[in-house]
């Protein structure tokens, strides 16, 4: 009987970090992040230059292992926005303000990615990801934009990470 592992690597920005999914049968999805060695550069970094771009190094920079509390939508999509290659599924409309769009014929792609990484078995469908999203704006941490498939994070929520220990609440 044949096994297959899945790895999936995430580089970001920084060229230092980087973020592995490993996934197989039987497994619940584990986490594991680069080196802490390079916190000590990101606090002699500038200031950035705008405030989502301070959130980068909180989500690059935690161990994510299936012990901790699982990861929430908002910062799947953060990380996704700093993904080149997810560009064709969603995209910073407005980057200074937390603007963010789906791309109409991608939208069920990111879902599934979404419901891959929480271990869903059945398929996560964008109208479930919506009801999130929806949730979401309920609570204030990300609001609906008037435009088709269009949200902005709450500065308050993406800034609220900076100073905890761990990104997940």
């Amino acid at each position: 009987m044949k096994s297959w592992v899945c790895f999936s690597v995430f580089y970001w920005a920084d060229g230092l970090s980087f973020l592995v999914e490993n996934s197989w049968s039987g497994h619940a999805y584990e986490w594991h992040c680069g080196s802490h060695a390079q916190n000590e550069e990101h606090k002699n970094q500038a200031p950035p230059a705008t405030w989502w771009e301070a959130c980068r190094f909180v989500f690059s920079s935690f161990s994510f292992s299936s012990g901790k509390r699982k990861e929430r939508l908002f910062q799947f999509l953060f990380e996704m926005l700093q993904t080149p290659s997810m560009h064709s599924c969603i995209w910073w409309v407005q980057s200074s303000s937390g603007t963010f769009q789906f791309s109409s014929q991608n939208k069920e792609c990111l879902a599934q990615l979404w419901g891959r990484r929480k271990g869903n078995r059945k398929t996560m469908t964008y109208q479930k990801m919506a009801r999130a999203l929806r949730n979401y704006s309920r609570t204030g941490e990300i609001h609906k934009v008037k435009r088709k498939l269009t949200y902005r994070f709450d500065e308050k929520t993406l800034r609220g990470y900076i100073g905890r220990k761990s990104v997940f609440c």
